[in-house]
């Protein structure tokens, strides 16, 4: 599998510090870790899932069909390696009767 450049800016980090309760030489339930979250644009969340989605696995889990499908639909827009076409269809039509059955 091929591997390109990668679609975010360089201006991503993870931003966490820990306070080690006994040093940082040993690892404590008691450890403090502390995140700050960033929030992140919908083009960057399915970035994130086209990475995902272009690595190769047997299974895949999601919040949601919509937002599957909807993750597909952008990994088809700038991956080509992996075909979803099936799984796609799949989806497509156990949302459109879904859709109808809601009525």
């Amino acid at each position: 599998m091929g591997y390109g450049k990668s679609s975010f800016s360089d201006d991503y980090d993870i931003i966490a510090t820990i306070e080690y309760k006994y040093g940082d030489k040993y690892i404590s339930d008691n450890d403090k870790c502390t995140h700050i979250y960033i929030k992140i644009t919908k083009r960057d969340v399915y970035n994130i899932n086209a990475i995902a989605l272009d690595a190769p696995c047997e299974h895949i889990y999601y919040k949601s069909e919509v937002s599957l499908y909807k993750s597909i639909k952008y990994y088809e827009s700038i991956y080509s390696t992996r075909d979803y076409s099936v799984l796609k269809r799949k989806l497509f039509e156990s949302l459109n009767r879904t859709h109808n059955e809601s009525y």
